[in-house]
Order: C-alpha cells, then sequence, then structure tokens
C-alpha cells in the first residue's frame, strides 16, 4: 500500500479577535488557531486569509509580530507575543502526520471595518454544519 506523501492540514479557528488600530489606520485581526496534520509530514507556508460577505471578498494582508503587540477591545488589554504566530510555528519544523500546532494567525485589512463586520448578521448555528439534513 503506497504512503501518503502529501500533507492533509485541517484547521480550526477557535476565535477570532479584530480591532481598528488607530495610529496607522488598519484593523487589526487576530485568529486563534489549531493546525492538524493528517498527511504527510510537511511545513506549512503561504498563509492566506479572505473576508467574504455576501458576494464580496476581500484578500487581507498577512501581518507578523516583531515584538509583542498589546490591543485594546471592549476596555480589556490584549496582549500577543511574536512566539504565538501559528506561522512562525510551522514555516520551518514540520509538523509530523498525526501532530497539531496551536498558535495565532495576524491579518489587517486598511481603514476602520469594524463597524461593518459588527453590523453584518451572525449565521444561524443550531443546526450541526457539514452533516446532512434528515
Amino acid at each position: 500500500m503506497p504512503r501518503d506523501v502529501t500533507p492533509d492540514f485541517r484547521l480550526s479557528i477557535e476565535n477570532l479577535v479584530f480591532v481598528h488600530h488607530a495610529p496607522t489606520d488598519e484593523t487589526i485581526f487576530v485568529f486563534s488557531a489549531l493546525l492538524v496534520n493528517r498527511g504527510a509530514p510537511s511545513v506549512a507556508l503561504n498563509w492566506e486569509a479572505t473576508l467574504a460577505v455576501g458576494d464580496a471578498t476581500v484578500r487581507m494582508i498577512r501581518s507578523c509580530l516583531l515584538g509583542p503587540r498589546t490591543m485594546l477591545r471592549e476596555g480589556q488589554e490584549l496582549t500577543f507575543q511574536p512566539g504565538a504566530d501559528l506561522s512562525a510555528k510551522t514555516c520551518e519544523r514540520r509538523v509530523l502526520r498525526g501532530g497539531a500546532r496551536v498558535g495565532r494567525l495576524f491579518f489587517k485589512l486598511p481603514g476602520n471595518v469594524t463597524g461593518q463586520i459588527q453590523a453584518w448578521p451572525v449565521p444561524d448555528r443550531s443546526e450541526p454544519r457539514g452533516l446532512p439534513r434528515q
């Protein structure tokens, strides 16, 4: 039986925080994520994120932390460390078959889009996704 020669990555987004960073007039997105590899050992490169609303899509800009970053959200300070960057954890060391990495992914969009995002309707998650309806 031939062995898998390609990785089979599965990404789970556990949480998303977004805030407007006034000094640079950008909206910063921080994804808390879990990456699992079910295939051949591999590094993970070229992370991308797309914001999709209705028929419109916007490709987000990848951002890396060069030092600690503190953001204020709803009166609470959130500090993120460069060592938490998932892309840094997966770009040189392979994720083995059955292995996983947890961390944060950082993206941004120009301007303040927080009001637009908060105005979007929240999808109905009352039914399990990915399962056929009976």
